[in-house]
């Protein structure tokens, strides 16, 4: 996740950074910086193209490298579990692979991924039975299959505090899954 501050000392010029393990990196738009204990190890100045493209590279290999999930991961076995995308994607055909309290990773059915690029907002709704949830999330992987979402409820904690019926949802999609998986009949009517 990137962080905007003022920098002390920099005549308050407003500096973006993130952290990938021990590593801080930070740019003021002009120079990008790794530091590790607050003491800077590089520092790289280059022209705006050559930073945007070194910074989305960071980005890639954060999202990619680095498992952010906080919540168990649930295949999806439910044919009755609906997901909707808001706005100009609604008419879509999605099928949800897995979903946790954190997030969802979608497959699209036509085979074609909607033109959304990691970090796009997007609105996310889910319905089971007789419980339905609406959530924005936060486009964080994009496969030849689909996109991974993390819903906003999680990007900014260390726990995720999902809406409750969207709670209630994941509950009853891990009882079907381990049900299958058992071969027992765990799911209340």
């Amino acid at each position: 996740m990137w962080f905007d501050r003022a920098q002390p000392g920099d005549g308050g010029r407003r500096v973006s950074s993130f952290e990938i393990g021990d590593v801080v990196i930070a740019t003021d738009g002009e120079s990008l910086t790794l530091s590790r204990d607050g003491e800077p190890v590089v520092n790289l100045r280059l022209d705006s193209a050559g930073l945007a493209e070194l910074l989305d590279f960071l980005r890639s290999v954060r999202v990619t490298r680095f498992n952010r999930r906080r919540g168990f991961r649930v295949p999806i076995v439910s044919d009755d579990f609906k997901v909707r995308l808001g706005g100009e994607l609604a008419h879509l055909d999605i099928k949800p692979r897995d979903v946790s309290l954190s997030g969802i990773f979608l497959e699209f059915e036509s085979g074609t991924v909607p033109p959304l690029e990691m970090g796009d907002d997007i609105e996310v709704s889910v319905a089971l039975s007789k419980f339905a949830s609406t959530m924005q999330g936060i486009v964080r992987r994009r496969t030849d299959e689909g996109l991974g979402v993390e819903f906003s409820h999680a990007a900014d904690s260390e726990a995720p505090t999902p809406p409750a019926d969207f709670s209630r949802i994941v509950m009853r999609l891990e009882r079907e899954w381990l049900s299958n998986r058992l071969g027992n009949d765990l799911i209340d009517p």
